[in-house]
């Protein structure tokens, strides 16, 4: 016999296509008599449900996902819309309803909750939400979960939270990737400093920690002589005198390390325009047009991506996956590809199938 469709065993037993699906997938509404009979007959032609078939069955009931991302800097976050929208695209007709809340800024706390109570207020059924590693936060995720509403986190984490999931770089892990690149880069040694937003994100955290973990552990002559951090939200276009004002104070820096993706081609254009291009090892993360200009041109010795259209991709679809048939990722922390790129990383982007950016 060729292969069974659920629409052979509804033939066969003479019920509708629903009742077939609510019997396979153990859900109320069908007499106990009528479930065994379609559980025998599943047994016997040895039939496998359709995915696409059961999401079919299904469309008829509506998945409201919201989600919450910020908009800054533009060059990073339009991918992960991108990706967002891509599975948006592909879910629709079955049953998805994205409630897309953007933060037209840098995020903050009153953002954040603000955004997660209008979307329990407007129906969510699940929200995806790239947090700040704050209590407010943690408990307003505790409140959802209380409400049945499963929270999802996206490119940033929180710590010993209630969220059901987290996808995204490993954060630590690129940090020591930095550190392993910044010691090979001097092989010598020599004092290096670092440059990031808030420490109230867990990523720059976390990026900062696996940095120190390399180089105190294998690169022990590379010093690192200071941390600067600054809120970029509140310096706005003031960003730029003050990485400039940090340039101008360092003595005998041999590397730089920009820990957050959103100031590096900041940091990249004034170590150019000081005349310091080649001379200061300077690394750090995420890549667009301006980035590689300057990595081609050697000011930025590499960056490391983080995929950020698979990250908006895979967060929409592991949380429809959950509220569509009650299935949790296999990990709770489900990494995107982070990859090195260097001067000759770059080619005709043309000619790329699966570009950076």
């Amino acid at each position: 016999m060729e292969k069974v469709t659920i629409y052979d065993l509804a033939r066969e037993l003479k019920i509708s296509v629903g009742t077939i699906d609510r019997a396979i997938h153990n859900r109320t509404g069908i007499s106990e008599k009528t479930r065994s009979r379609v559980m025998e007959l599943v047994s016997k032609y040895n039939y496998k449900p359709n995915k696409a078939a059961k999401y079919l069955s299904l469309s008829a009931k509506k998945h409201k996902i919201g989600i919450i991302i910020q908009s800054m800097p533009e060059f990073f976050w339009k991918d992960i819309k991108r990706g967002i929208k891509a599975a948006e695209n592909e879910l629709r007709d079955f049953g998805l309803e994205l409630m897309l809340l953007e933060i037209n800024r840098y995020r903050t706390l009153e953002d954040l909750s603000g955004g997660m109570k209008k979307l329990m207020d407007d129906g969510a059924h699940g929200i995806v939400m790239v947090p700040l590693n704050n209590p407010a936060i943690k408990k307003l995720i505790v409140q959802a979960k209380e409400n049945g509403i499963p929270v999802a986190t996206l490119n940033d984490d929180i710590e010993d939270s209630e969220r059901v999931f987290y996808i995204g770089p490993h954060m630590r892990q690129s940090g020591r990737m930095v550190g392993e690149l910044m010691g090979r880069f001097l092989p010598e040694g020599g004092n290096v400093v670092t440059i990031t937003g808030s420490m109230e994100s867990y990523v720059y955290r976390e990026r900062l920690e696996g940095f120190q973990e390399i180089i105190q552990q294998h690169h022990k002559n590379v010093r690192i002589v200071a941390n600067y951090t600054f809120d970029q939200e509140t310096l706005g276009e003031n960003v730029d005198s003050l990485i400039n004002g940090i340039l101008k104070t360092m003595v005998d820096i041999r590397g730089i390390y920009n820990i957050d993706g959103a100031s590096l081609e900041n940091t990249g254009r004034l170590i150019k325009s000081q005349g310091l291009g080649g001379k200061v090892i300077l690394l750090g993360h995420e890549i667009f047009s301006n980035v590689e200009k300057l990595i081609a041109e050697n000011v930025i010795q590499a960056t490391i991506s983080q995929d950020p259209y698979m990250q908006g991709y895979q967060a929409v679809k592991h949380m429809f996956n959950l509220l569509s048939e009650k299935k949790l990722p296999e990990f709770d922390r489900l990494y995107t590809r982070i990859d090195t790129i260097f001067r000759e990383s770059i080619v005709d982007r043309n000619c790329l199938i699966n570009p950076y950016y």
